[in-house]
């Protein structure tokens, strides 16, 4: 069963408890904490949603996290690329957003993360698809997503470009969650260069990932999607994350995805 986060809050503070399949470094983005009120908590509930077993609907196995946004738009009225900042430039859009009073129109799917041990079970697609169900719901006719292919951390040297270019026979992206999108009609329809970044001094590095970074340089970090350029001399490391944006364009008239 798959519940918003509004209807029953309890769950998504259960669920982030194995909402772990990202590199603690993530951590560090700044924009993070734009998602987060002053006392810690965490808003937007009616824009996540849950998943539970049939036999056990208390203890969540799947969790997503969306956020909206205003499209920016030209002069001509025509809508304005999505951010090279990706996941940082969503979180931006939608503090501008609320700070200035404006109606979003577009949600944006920040992340799905899947209990370990259903991994590869096809709750992906399951959640995908709710997110399409979910935006619908709420009266959006766009679903865009600043997507992280963690298989692009096996190959952080490949450009992105040259790695979501990759097609299996039947035509479908050789990105597993690249596909998944694909085959509920998401379209890739960009890269976003910088969608995070991370600077923080070398003992926090060391924190996070365990290795030395005592030479200047890139550096290859596990689940980084690129590599780390780190600068003893000045005592930090900045990681900048590139991501794949792809939309899904919604009908109101549909049914169930």
């Amino acid at each position: 069963m798959i519940t918003p986060g509004s209807e029953r809050p309890h769950l998504l503070d259960d669920s982030r408890r194995f909402a772990s399949g990202f590199p603690d470094f993530l951590q560090g983005d700044p924009y993070r904490d734009f998602l987060r009120k002053p006392d810690g908590s965490r808003d937007f509930a009616e824009y996540a949603l849950t998943a539970t077993l049939p036999d056990d609907d208390e203890h969540p196995v799947a969790l997503a996290a969306m956020l909206p946004f205003r499209m920016r738009r030209r002069e001509d009225g025509t809508c304005a690329p999505l951010p090279d900042d990706g996941w940082d430039g969503v979180v931006r859009w939608n503090t501008y957003d609320r700070l200035y009073g404006y109606t979003p129109d577009t949600l944006a799917a920040l992340a799905v993360a899947i209990h370990p041990e259903l991994r590869g079970h096809n709750l992906a697609a399951t959640m995908v698809s709710a997110m399409r169900d979910r935006a619908r719901e709420l009266g959006f006719t766009s679903l865009v997503v600043p997507l992280r292919p963690p298989l692009k951390a096996q190959e952080p040297r490949i450009p992105m470009a040259s790695y979501i270019a990759r097609t299996r026979p039947d035509g479908l992206p050789a990105d597993p969650w690249m596909r998944v999108h694909a085959r509920l009609g998401g379209q890739t329809v960009g890269i976003a260069p910088a969608a995070m970044v991370v600077t923080a001094r070398l003992d926090r590095w060391r924190e996070w990932t365990e290795l030395p970074f005592d030479t200047a340089g890139p550096v290859e970090v596990p689940g980084a999607l690129s590599l780390v350029q780190v600068n003893p001399d000045e005592d930090y490391a900045v990681y900048v994350e590139p991501n794949v944006w792809i939309r899904h364009v919604l009908s109101t008239s549909e049914g169930n995805s």
